[in-house]
């Protein structure tokens, strides 16, 4: 794993990617939570939802990527087993997620957010891109790659696919006290680029 201006890349084995594909559940399926707006539809797995045992798979295998021994990538965070907002994410072609801030406060405990955490499971060649800092680095998802970023203050977007776009992702997090807990945002805040 490298350190590339703030960001931090590994991979997972691409047989898990493939298995996890095979395993994508369809639009149907209820365990969606959509979202719906201007810029097309995104889904994302709820947490009550049960996921593919392939899916637990390359979670598991990606929160390894990040938690290794001696690893200071998060520091002193946690990932949320619960998977609130996380798990499987699906932008479809001719979709995107606009410019934002992610919410910082755990809806269920005083916990703030610090790190999310995304593997790509599909590579993509026309469009799809995840834009950090405001602007400052582009990452094209390649299948299996991980990258780990912080939350706050980190203005970032994706950029209108043309493809399927599955990620699956992991939030990380810190106890958050008293006040400060309810000063966080609850949800993300949305600004044009």
């Amino acid at each position: 794993m490298s350190d590339k201006k703030g960001y931090h890349i590994g991979y997972i084995g691409l047989r898990l990617v493939q298995q996890a594909i095979a395993s994508w559940p369809d639009e149907s399926w209820e365990g969606w939570h959509r979202y719906s707006g201007e810029r097309g539809e995104k889904l994302v797995s709820k947490p009550s939802a049960d996921l593919p045992a392939e899916i637990y798979a390359c979670l598991w295998a990606t929160e390894q990527i990040v938690s290794r021994p001696h690893s200071t990538y998060l520091s002193s965070s946690f990932i949320d087993h619960g998977l609130y907002a996380a798990g499987m994410h699906w932008i479809k072609p001719g979709g995107c997620l606009p410019r934002h801030l992610d919410a910082e406060r755990h809806p269920d405990y005083p916990w703030r957010r610090t790190h999310s955490i995304v593997c790509f499971l599909d590579a993509m060649q026309d469009g799809g891109e995840l834009v950090l800092n405001d602007g400052q680095q582009i990452i094209q998802p390649e299948a299996g790659q991980v990258v780990l970023f912080q939350t706050q203050d980190n203005w970032h977007w994706v950029n209108e696919t043309k493809q399927h776009r599955r990620t699956l992702a992991l939030f990380a997090y810190q106890p958050a006290t008293g006040e400060e807990h309810w000063r966080q945002r609850d949800r993300a805040l949305f600004r044009q680029v």
